[in-house]
């Protein structure tokens, strides 16, 4: 039989036809009302059954023969909160699947066939994905050392109203069947921080692979404390060193400058010549043709750094502009008075970025995007990136791998040569801005890199 993948619609077979059973159907085509998030559920459970039975050789697992991992029997409300903090901070899939009320148990709940249950099961765990990912570090070299327990503790798991299985609430003498509202509470160790992760539904059931005991399952998808959303996303539980300056995707360190030439492009035959910048319209003639961009203080605090920047313009005034800028190893955002106060306050910090939106996000690649608090965006995107990588030369040298940005967000509040303006920033890691472009009505006015100062 040919393998042509799991997705596939369209593949075919020359060889005759067999009477064998295959051995897995094709998600897509035979469960059409999946959702895609609920067949992608189905497809990584494929995947892990065949990695846990491979061989040294590289051969795939037998699904047939594939032993069922022993798991704990999650009869009462700390061992559940322990089973579902477990799985998402130690990325134990298994016991994450394991936690969700079974399909033979929801069947026997509800009365309704097995199809049924299966797809209410992994429609369950499709929209819990969202979580279950948020937790994922793509390598783990970047976690601090022991991970995101050693910041992060399990408080509870607080049930909420007991009620039968028709879903009044129960009365003294009825069986509780299900529990509505319940949160499980995490706490940001040595602080007063607790994150609330809201369980709409936990049922109690029994358990056909625990002998019919019975055990509590979760029964509705989890949703995220926003706060912790952010903290990850902000890469906190993520090791400091990734906040040395030569480790950085931008190279702040004090004693770092770039300096930009400023050109309007409608005011000069030749785009490129600076010194032609002749146009019979004043409002295209710049009244600064250079900017730099200096490093001049960083602060530390774990895996947060505090950067005061200044850009002076050669402008009649030598104008000035101070900005404070927040890193943490995912995001960096601007930071005013009122943040800069409350640098320590993890809590205040962590309110506050949930309705901010970063300036950068890292690592940048083509075509992301994100929005308020640094969440992946699509159409209602704050900042977007080409879909492409660029390169790009300058009077500062020839730069690979450029990144387009296009988005204002934040930027220039501080600045008035920067204000109401749309901007188009190419970045190139390790390197920093190699050219922003303002638009702003007709004016289109671009700062190109002439030199820089990248300390070691």
């Amino acid at each position: 039989m040919a393998v042509c993948g799991l997705l596939a619609s369209g593949c075919w077979d020359k060889r005759e036809p067999s009477d064998q059973a295959p051995l897995q159907p094709l998600i897509y085509t035979e469960y059409p009302n999946l959702t895609p998030e609920a067949a992608a559920v189905r497809e990584r459970r494929l995947v892990r059954q065949l990695m846990d039975g491979a061989g040294s050789g590289g051969q795939w697992g037998d699904l047939e023969t594939s032993p069922v991992q022993a798991m704990p029997a999650l009869d009462n409300a700390q061992k559940l909160g322990e089973a579902i903090f477990e799985a998402l901070i130690d990325r134990r899939e298994a016991l994450w699947e394991h936690v969700f009320v079974s399909p033979l148990a929801y069947s026997q709940l509800v009365h309704v066939d097995m199809e049924a249950a299966r797809e209410f099961v992994d429609n369950l765990q499709g929209k819990s994905f969202a979580a279950w990912k948020l937790f994922d570090v793509e390598q783990s070299s970047e976690l601090a050392e022991g991970g995101l327990k050693a910041l992060v503790s399990l408080d509870e798991l607080r049930l909420g109203q007991g009620r039968t299985v028709d879903g009044p609430v129960a009365k003294d003498e009825e069986a509780i069947v299900q529990y509505w509202g319940n949160i499980l509470v995490l706490r940001f160790k040595q602080t007063d921080v607790r994150f609330e992760i809201a369980i709409p539904k936990i049922v109690r059931v029994a358990d056909p692979l625990q002998g019919g005991a019975s055990v509590l399952a979760l029964a509705s998808e989890i949703r995220m404390d926003r706060r912790l959303e952010v903290l990850l996303r902000m890469g906190l539980h993520l090791k400091a060193e990734l906040m040395r300056s030569r480790e950085y995707p931008y190279p702040l360190k004090v004693g770092n400058f770039w300096r930009y030439r400023r050109y309007n492009a409608a005011a000069s035959n030749d785009p490129l010549d600076l010194l032609d910048q002749v146009s019979d319209d004043p409002s295209v003639v710049l009244d600064a043709s250079e900017v730099l961009l200096e490093v001049e203080a960083i602060d530390r605090y774990e895996t947060i750094r505090l950067v005061r920047l200044a850009r002076t313009y050669n402008d009649q005034r030598l104008s000035r502009y101070i900005e404070h800028w927040l890193l943490t190893p995912r995001h960096i955002y601007l930071c005013p008075r009122p943040c800069q106060n409350n640098i320590e306050n993890i809590g205040w910090l962590l309110e506050y970025f949930d309705n901010q939106t970063p300036i950068y996000r890292f690592a940048l690649t083509p075509s992301m995007a994100w929005k308020r608090g640094g969440a992946d965006a699509s159409t209602d995107a704050v900042f977007r990136v080409d879909p492409t990588w660029q390169s790009m030369e300058t009077a500062a040298g020839t730069f690979s791998a450029v990144v387009a940005i296009t988005g204002t967000g934040a930027l220039g509040q501080v600045d008035r040569h920067l204000a109401g303006a749309g901007q188009r920033r190419y970045f190139a890691t390790g390197k920093g801005v190699i050219k922003r472009v303002l638009k702003n009505k007709d004016v289109e006015i671009t700062e190109e890199l002439v030199e820089t100062r990248i300390m070691p």
